[in-house]
């Protein structure tokens, strides 16, 4: 096939894709398991404590969130995400980072279904496995503010 992914039509050998990403997300899930533990550090406190606009789902609330972004930092999605997640847990820090959590579960098998498209499947694998391991990926975890990074890469893997 002509294009810029070569690789595309092959047919893999070894592993289905469903599960070299339940793999990777086990993976992912098992390593940053103790960010569960965690409460909330900086920036939460702007994004996330400290914001009326988040703490609700009324009109008024999704009119914050979306026209009047706290500190000028324009994360209509984030805000929604943390408006919702509110809903289910309140001031709680646990529903947070375990959508953090999935959410970075989340990209590392959507980068393996993308590289995999472009190298081999093992090379995917490995590639994505090094991402989700990645020591630079910690904060973008274990910091609830940070979830916004996590949703952008997330939509551009998508």
């Amino acid at each position: 096939m002509f294009g810029p992914f070569p690789n595309a039509t092959k047919h893999s050998r070894g592993y289905p894709g469903w599960l070299v990403c339940a793999g990777l997300a086990l993976l992912t899930l098992w390593l940053y398991r103790p960010a569960l533990q965690f409460g909330f550090v900086w920036d939460d406190y702007d994004f996330l404590v400290d914001n009326y606009a988040v703490q609700g789902i009324s009109a008024l609330h999704w009119k914050s969130i979306w026209f009047y972004p706290p500190g000028g930092v324009y994360t209509p999605l984030h805000g929604t995400l943390l408006a919702l997640l509110y809903q289910v847990g309140g001031l709680n820090p646990l529903p947070f980072h375990a959508a953090q959590l999935l959410l970075h579960a989340g990209c590392v098998c959507l980068l393996f279904m993308v590289l995999k498209r472009m190298e081999s499947p093992a090379t995917a694998a490995v590639a994505s496995a090094l991402f989700a391991v990645h020591p630079a990926n910690i904060e973008n975890v274990a910091w609830i503010a940070e979830s916004k990074s996590t949703l952008a890469l997330f939509f551009l893997l998508l």
